[in-house]
């Protein structure tokens, strides 16, 4: 009897310690699972980082039709990525002239289309890229008109970043004078040797003589022997008494 005693004793401190314990553990996993967060809670967050990562960009220009940002690390024309371009190193080509010159009256520059840009190695037109142009001599060629078309290296001339095969970069100017260049007629440029409407030679022109408007009717050429529209010959024509249609003598 008294064997029983002296182990029923033990053995309630034992089961009293047992629940004790279990029941501050409990309490604890309890305590710890309130809020616990819910699946969707989590992937609410989750989405609304990424669509914050995405949409985050700094416009660099913006006019006409172009819109250059920086946005996740690249460079974005239009909203489209401008695939091989170095963020830290991309630049709007021409933008530093013509904020500093004020080439175009402010309202008339706040909405000047700027076709080239470039990086430290390569160079684009509209966002594509310009195979083989060379990044570092790369620049555009000042039209004194509203669309910027013309840009050259120490290797070529380009005309809407196509190559002028034949036409000297040491030499070339464009014959662009007025203010506007109307989308695709393709103006006028002249360098030592030939005359160019576009891309494409204009055989038998006087590179001296040579003159082009862009006013009313654009299109119009004259040299001192040939009258010329979109780089051909009108039948006929006199220079000496041809006026441009739509001519004003500005």
């Amino acid at each position: 009897m008294k064997y029983q005693k002296g182990f029923i004793l033990p053995l309630l401190l034992i089961i009293i310690t047992f629940l004790f314990a279990g029941g501050g553990t409990y309490l604890f996993t309890q305590k710890k699972q309130e809020n616990p967060p819910t699946p969707g809670n989590v992937a609410s967050s989750q989405a609304t980082s990424t669509v914050q990562a995405e949409t985050t960009s700094s416009l660099i220009y913006k006019g006409g039709d172009s819109e250059y940002r920086k946005a996740n690390g690249g460079i974005l024309f239009n909203g489209v990525k401008i695939v091989d371009a170095d963020a830290k190193t991309f630049q709007v080509v021409g933008l530093a002239e013509f904020e500093k010159n004020q080439i175009e009256e402010k309202a008339r520059q706040e909405n000047q289309t700027i076709n080239y840009s470039k990086d430290d190695i390569h160079a684009f037109y509209n966002g594509v890229l310009i195979s083989g142009a060379d990044a570092k001599t790369f620049d555009f060629i000042y039209t004194g008109a509203f669309y910027q078309e013309y840009a050259k290296d120490k290797n070529h001339v380009y005309y809407k970043g196509d190559i002028i095969v034949g036409a000297d970069p040491h030499t070339f100017k464009s014959l662009a004078r007025h203010t506007y260049v109307y989308p695709g007629t393709g103006p006028y440029g002249v360098d030592g040797q030939h005359a160019f409407f576009g891309t494409e030679i204009i055989q038998g022109a006087d590179v001296q003589t040579l003159d082009a408007w862009s006013t009313g009717t654009p299109g119009y050429a004259k040299d001192k022997n040939r009258v010329y529209f979109e780089g051909k010959v009108v039948p006929g024509a006199d220079p000496k008494t041809f006026n441009f249609p739509g001519w004003d003598g500005a």
